[in-house]
C-alpha cells in the first residue's frame, strides 16, 4: 500500500490489515482476563516467563521461515539488552504482579497509560518542554483515569 503525499487524499486500507488490527485488539483485550485467571494456577513469574519464552520462540520461528536474519550487530547489543529488560522483562513481571493485586480491567487501564508517563518523563529526560496541547491532553488523560479508577477504587479481587 502506498500512501499519497497529498492532504485529503483517500488511503485504502487492505482488508487483511483491518483483520490483523481486529485480531490484535481482541488478543490484547483477552490477554488481561486470561492471565488473571491463569495466575490462580501458576505464580506470576512462572506464568509470564513461560508465555514470554513461548512468544519469543514462535516469533523467531516466523522470522526464520520468512527469511529474516536474527543477527544483531555488536554495537546494538547494549541498547537491545536495556530495551529488553525494560520493555519486555519489567513489563511481563509487573503485569503479572499487577494482576495479583488488581482486577484485570484496572491493571490493563494502568498499564496502557504508558504514553502519559512517557510524555511526563520526556521533559526531564529528553528536555521536551510540554506545550499547551500536551498539558491539556495530560489533564484529560488523568481526569479520565481518575473517573474510571475512582468508581470503585483500587479494590483487589
Amino acid at each position: 500500500m502506498t500512501i499519497p503525499n497529498q492532504p485529503g487524499a483517500k488511503v485504502r486500507i487492505a482488508p487483511a490489515g483491518i483483520a490483523f488490527l481486529a485480531v490484535t485488539s481482541v488478543g490484547w483485550g483477552f490477554n488481561w482476563p486470561v492471565t488473571k485467571y491463569l495466575i490462580g494456577f501458576l505464580p506470576p513469574l512462572t506464568l509470564r516467563g513461560t508465555t514470554g519464552v513461548i512468544g519469543a520462540v514462535l516469533l523467531a520461528i516466523l522470522a526464520l521461515l520468512w527469511g529474516q536474519t536474527l543477527h544483531v550487530p555488536r554495537a546494538y547489543w547494549p541498547r537491545l539488552v536495556l530495551a529488553a529488560i525494560l520493555n519486555v522483562g519489567c513489563w511481563m513481571v509487573l503485569m503479572g504482579f499487577a494482576l495479583v493485586y488488581l482486577p484485570a480491567s484496572e491493571a490493563a487501564l494502568i498499564a496502557y497509560t504508558m504514553p502519559v508517563w512517557a510524555s511526563l518523563l520526556a521533559w526531564p529526560i529528553l528536555g521536551e518542554r510540554p506545550n499547551t496541547l500536551r498539558v491539556l491532553s495530560l489533564v484529560m488523560a488523568f481526569a479520565g483515569m481518575s473517573a474510571i479508577l475512582g468508581s470503585n477504587g483500587f479494590a483487589a479481587s
